[in-house]
């Protein structure tokens, strides 16, 4: 993603300890009945102890509520409290019966919580909708609150309203959070302006030069600008700074092989592997595979995909193996990888494998299991008519013959 990556389920933690601080009652609620508020909090105090019964007492307060007002407040704290109990199907089911067919300015910490249980189901549109009512219509927006949506606008690849979002939060007077920083910067990425994101992460690396993740987002963002030397300086800096795990190896091979460079993509993965205890896996040599074809060096590519298919016996990777085979015309080797596709696929075995396969058979002059292999393609919407018209070509060919 542009040399940045979106966090979301560190990005999420933040996102619930800062909404749930939000429906403290202490902090005052929007024009809320004294008393009420004082019974409200009593039960809160107590909640530690028999949290079940404090949630019996605030849905029976819920009941008796005298203004909508107080329902929403009741309704609030009941809600924070359930997402603390991990019930939060339930929270945002009595939520969202609350509000409802209600007015836009209608309870905006409610909507603020609500679109935070939202966020967890990835209904961004719908938590974006209650946000951008929350952020009209309170008093003071909270800059937690623009940070959800930020998030919420990220996740739409609403760039541009993520920033303004954004920026009102990181500008606030609040102390700012890295993770804002952060995300901010992958919004100025995606929406074109990488130079401000290069001075986000630039300030964020000079308070703590330490923390290998942002070398490492901003080399990947400096490479996919051309800026080949700097990029290069700061992931090698990353690797220094703090040995990089193994998935963030995975994802900077594919970074290279993203800007161009997938023989130094290959090589990166091919080194993590080799440095790992564990043995690698089958998606692993995959892609290891698939970085060393792009790279046009076939024979790693080859020996890459047949430890893949020596691991699982899909079918996949022998297809592959076929493939490479059949451009280099080798194909005796590209009939007998693909016949052990095939094999392992069996009654799944893609369109194309039989498509292909009949076409090396053709090339070999085995007429007869090309035209068995074109059988295969009968039912086959993809491939049927290419199979009509190879099988035609063929018949011509033996007429002339």
């Amino acid at each position: 993603m542009s040399g940045l990556r979106c966090r979301v389920p560190a990005l999420l933690l933040a996102l619930w300890a800062g909404g749930l601080s939000l429906c403290s009652p202490v902090q005052g609620a929007e024009s809320v009945n004294p008393e009420l508020a004082s019974r409200v909090l009593t039960i809160l105090e107590r909640s530690e102890n028999d949290p079940q019964e404090a949630l019996a007492d605030l849905a029976r307060l819920a009941a008796r509520a005298r203004s909508d007002k107080d329902l929403a407040f009741v309704i609030t704290e009941r809600a924070a409290l359930l997402i603390q109990q991990n019930h939060l199907d339930v929270a945002r089911t009595e939520m969202a019966e609350v509000l409802e067919n209600r007015a836009p300015e209608f309870a905006p910490r409610l909507r603020n919580l609500y679109a935070t249980t939202l966020l967890s189901v990835e209904d961004y549109a719908g938590a974006l909708t209650q946000l951008e009512y929350w952020s009209r219509y309170s008093e003071s927006p909270h800059p937690h609150g623009l940070f959800l949506m930020g998030y919420a606008c990220i996740r739409l690849e609403r760039y541009e309203e993520a920033i303004t979002a954004l920026e009102r939060a990181v500008g606030s007077d609040y102390p700012t959070r890295d993770p804002w920083i952060e995300l901010l910067a992958f919004a100025y990425s995606q929406a074109g302006r990488p130079e401000d994101a290069v001075a986000l992460l630039s300030t964020l690396i000079a308070r703590d030069p330490g923390r290998a993740r942002w070398w490492e987002q901003l080399g990947g963002l400096l490479m996919l600008m051309d800026r080949m030397p700097e990029g290069t300086a700061g992931l090698a800096i990353a690797r220094i700074v703090e040995p990089m795990r193994f998935a963030d190896q995975k994802r900077l091979a594919r970074l290279f092989a993203h800007i161009g460079m997938p023989a130094d993509g290959a090589d990166i993965l091919a080194g993590a592997l080799t440095a790992r205890d564990e043995v690698a896996g089958f998606d692993d040599l995959m892609l290891l595979g698939e970085l060393w074809m792009l790279a046009r060096e076939t024979d790693r590519a080859i020996a890459a995909f047949e430890k893949a298919q020596a691991i699982a016996d899909q079918g996949e990777a022998a297809m592959v193996i076929g493939q490479l085979h059949a451009q280099r015309e080798d194909y005796e080797a590209a009939r007998r990888a693909l016949e052990i596709s095939v094999d392992a696929y069996g009654d799944e075995a893609p369109g194309r494998l039989y498509y292909l396969l009949a076409v090396i058979q053709i090339n070999l002059g085995d007429l007869r299991a090309a035209e068995a292999a074109l059988e295969r393609l009968a039912a086959d919407e993809a491939y049927r008519e290419r199979a009509a018209s190879l099988s035609a070509y063929m018949t011509g060919a033996m007429g002339r013959g």
